[in-house]
Parts: C-alpha cells; sequence; structure tokens
C-alpha cells in the first residue's frame, strides 16, 4: 500500500532526532504492509471511519487508510500530550 504524509507530518519528521524518526517511519512501513491486521500499537479512532492511532514511544501517529484506491496518509505526528488537540 502507497503511504503518503502531510505537510505538518514531514515537517515534524524532519525537525525531530533522526533516530526517532526513523522509528517512527519504519513502524509506518510495517503498518502499511497491511493496514487492517492486528498490530500492538495500532487502535482504531473513535468517531472517525478508517483512521487509527500508532503508539511510538512517547509519540503518536494520526493516519488513515483509503481502501478504494489503496493509500495509507499519514496525517500527524506528534508527542503524546499533544496530538489529540
Amino acid at each position: 500500500m502507497q503511504t503518503t504524509y502531510t505537510r505538518l507530518a514531514i515537517k515534524v519528521l524532519r525537525r525531530m532526532q533522526p533516530k526517532k524518526a526513523k522509528h517512527i517511519r519504519d513502524a509506518i512501513n510495517v503498518i502499511s504492509v497491511d493496514p487492517f491486521a492486528e498490530h500492538a500499537n495500532v487502535s482504531a479512532l473513535k468517531g472517525e471511519h478508517n483512521a487509527f492511532r500508532l503508539r511510538a514511544g512517547d509519540w503518536r501517529v494520526i493516519y488513515t487508510v483509503d481502501q478504494t484506491i489503496e493509500i495509507l496518509n499519514v496525517v500527524r505526528v506528534a508527542p503524546r500530550g499533544e496530538v489529540y488537540k
């Protein structure tokens, strides 16, 4: 499945520590192979259709999945306390 990133997600990943950014990108790549399989650090967001949260240490990644065109869109990357605001 193809993965896309919003401008905000790209900006945050570029500014964070390279080791942590690589960890997050690797986790996203694992999920993009089969986004609907059961993953330990992924949960569905309530009230949103095909929207999920990935937990990567103290960081959270909010992403959506469009099955019709097979795209996983990374919407937001932020520390745990800021991602839901």
